[in-house]
């Protein structure tokens, strides 16, 4: 990859790096096949199965332009890259690009604004992390385990009775009434259909285990919050706007998913509501920010302790990403799969310190 050698960077407020550079031609070109490959697997043609279109078919269905947008995604990526390396630009966050030229036979033209590391002071964090103490499991008893088994054999009456409704009933969204005497026995053949048990005491054992189990998992995950609270409130940093802003993105994404998954329209959520986006986005900007900053906290302790993800971990976990998602792009899969895993380093190594 040859980015031009003029490239310019210039630093902007709010800890704010612009980068303006090109990509020759040839080298812009170069990306084509690989684009074309990933543009043709999304591509259908009469009497064709998606991914198998001659390419002069699918340029005609998508036109060139999007060819071309396809293979500036991957060659500017490459570049990025290249060029924060080059110029020792400590960057951090989803950067923001723009293409300010493109065209056949021409040098590929872009800006690229990203959010840098600003400088922050952190606290003694091994100091935090061992004044904050697991709290005690509570103690799982016999009558603990009676309770939840009660709430399955509930849990399973009503999956039956709502399947006795009639589709009318059903559609009516009714809740027929359960009594006591309409709870299936717990018996041998009923808790074979629960799982893998092998008998009612297997069942009440592995139930004690697991319920256990998540008390442990409960009071870990409560110490991991507990500790980054603290650090986000005694760490003295000023939180890029940029880094905000994408947090927001990534929330309003989730919820967007969620939403329709379920099968509902985002525009009827917020309606039901009487919301828009930015009403939205405003309500979760102080949980925004402290998510920016306790990305800023991780990423500064790990730098500080020197923890970094195994590469051959990080491959392989990048590679079953990719087998999962076709269309992701392999820079991408193993940016994310290594900062999930330095996170992940960096929350043990806070917890272990006790």
């Amino acid at each position: 990859m040859t980015t031009n050698k003029n490239t310019k960077i210039t630093k902007l407020p709010d800890s704010i790096v612009e980068i303006e550079s090109n990509i020759p031609s040839d080298d812009f070109l170069s990306y084509e096949d690989k684009a074309f490959a990933r543009i043709k697997e999304h591509v259908e043609s009469d009497g064709l199965r998606k991914g198998t279109a001659p390419k002069n078919l699918v340029i005609a269905k998508i036109g060139d332009i999007s060819l071309l947008e396809e293979m500036a995604e991957m060659a500017i990526g490459n570049a990025y890259i290249q060029i924060i390396k080059d110029n020792n630009i400590d960057a951090i966050g989803r950067p923001e690009i723009t293409i300010t030229k493109i065209a056949r036979g021409n040098d590929l033209e872009f800006k690229i604004k990203t959010a840098v590391v600003p400088e922050i002071k952190l606290p003694d964090y091994n100091k935090i992390a061992k004044k904050i103490e697991k709290e005690n499991i509570k103690e799982v008893t016999d009558e603990d385990v009676a309770k939840t088994i009660l709430e399955i054999q509930r849990m399973r009456a009503h999956e039956d009775a709502h399947i006795a409704l009639s589709p009318e009933d059903q559609a009516a969204h009714k809740h027929p009434e359960i009594k006591d005497e309409d709870l299936p026995v717990v018996d041998d053949a009923f808790v074979k259909t629960l799982g893998a048990f092998e008998n009612v005491e297997d069942f009440k054992t592995k139930m004690k285990e697991n319920m256990i189990m998540e008390g442990e998992r409960l009071a870990k995950e409560k110490r991991r919050i507990a500790i980054i609270e603290k650090l986000i409130e005694e760490t003295e940093v000023d939180v890029p706007r940029m880094l905000v802003d994408i947090e927001l993105d990534r929330m309003f994404a989730r919820l967007r998913g969620d939403i329709e998954q379920s099968g509902l329209k985002m525009e009827d959520y917020l309606s039901h509501l009487k919301k828009d986006e930015n009403a939205i986005r405003s309500e979760w900007e102080n949980d925004a920010k402290k998510r920016a900053k306790s990305e800023l906290i991780i990423d500064a302790i790990s730098k500080k302790e020197n923890i970094v993800p195994d590469p051959e971990k990080v491959e392989k976990e990048a590679e079953m990403l990719k087998q999962m998602y076709k269309d992701v792009d392999p820079i991408r899969a193993r940016d994310y799969v290594t900062h999930f895993m330095m996170n992940q380093q960096v929350i043990e190594f806070l917890e272990n310190l006790s």
